[in-house]
Order: structure tokens, then sequence, then C-alpha cells
């Protein structure tokens, strides 16, 4: 019997040096662990900080942005009247140019219609005076008609002498033209 005493004996120590071997593997871990769960803690800490610096810098910032932003908001507000009276000075602007432009346009015609009467009579006077045909061959082109023209073109430019000035002729298409808007 003092034979499986000590057997027992002799197993239950065994068992405690095993227990003990697990437990030594088990504390060296931890103490590994601990080490690296404390700079894994530290570098965690560091970088809550720096995103923390971040954050109030990126809000002081914002802040700047949205002083600035309202400045410019509250100035656009005060030029709003400013620019719509001057758009509705423009849209004046450009009515009576558009008026005075007519009536110029209208005042031309009234005061060259006479002139441009007077000269269509002088070219029919002179066209009579040298015996030309409509459909005479010898006319020049200035005074004959084409077989498509209704009217006589007076276009062809005189020549002056080196002491004379130039005349240019009016086309008399031109003038029914212009006598066509007086109406």
């Amino acid at each position: 019997m003092s034979f499986v005493i000590d057997f027992l004996l002799l197993a239950a120590s065994g068992a405690a040096c095993f227990y003990c071997w697990i437990l030594s593997r088990r504390l060296r871990a931890l103490t590994s662990t601990k080490a690296g769960i404390k700079t894994g803690i530290a570098a965690l800490s560091r970088s809550t900080e720096d995103i923390q610096s971040a954050i109030s810098e990126s809000k002081r910032a914002a802040e700047v942005n949205a002083e600035q932003l309202s400045s410019l908001i509250d100035e656009s507000d005060k030029k709003i009247p400013e620019l719509e009276s001057l758009l509705n000075q423009l849209s004046k602007v450009g009515v009576q140019a558009v008026n005075d432009t007519e009536a110029a346009v209208n005042k031309l015609v009234q005061v060259l219609s006479p002139h441009i009467n007077e000269a269509k009579d002088s070219a029919a006077m002179l066209a009579e005076s040298l015996n030309f045909d409509e459909n005479d061959a010898a006319a020049p082109n200035s005074i004959r008609k084409s077989d498509n023209e209704a009217e006589v073109e007076a276009t062809a430019p005189i020549k002056p002498k080196k002491d004379e000035e130039e005349v240019v002729f009016v086309n008399v298409n031109q003038e029914s033209e212009i006598e066509g808007k007086v109406a």
C-alpha cells in the first residue's frame, strides 16, 4: 500500500508540475501581450490626440471660412439692388438706342429720297439724250437692261479728270429699297 500511495503522490506532483508549466507559458504570453497591449494603447492614444488636434484645427478653419463666406454673402446682398438698377438702366439705354437708330434711318430716308429721285430722273434723261435703247447692244451695261432685270441700273462710276472730284452714282435698286422703308 505504501507503494500505491507513493505512486499517487508521484502522479499528483507530476500533474502539479505540468500545471505549473502551463501557467508559466500563459504568464509569459500575458507579459509579452501586456507589452504589445501597452504599445498599442500608446499608439492609439497618440492617434487620438492627433485626431483631436486635427479636428480642432478644422473647426477653426471652418469658422474662419464661415465668417468670410458670411461677409461675402452680406456684400453680395448689398450689391443686388445696384446690379438690378444697372440692368434696368441698360435696358432703357438699349430701347432708346433702337428708337434713335430707327429715327435716324427714317430721317436719312426722308433726306435722301428727293436726291435719289433726282438722280434717277437725271439718269433717265441722260439715257434718253444719248438715245440708247434699253436693249441696244452698244449701250453701256449700266444703262442697258438685262433680260432678267426690270429696272435700269445706274451704277457705273464716271472717271473724273485730274482736277475734278470723283462722281459716284447710287444704285437705282437701292433707292427702291429705301422708298419701301419710308412707306
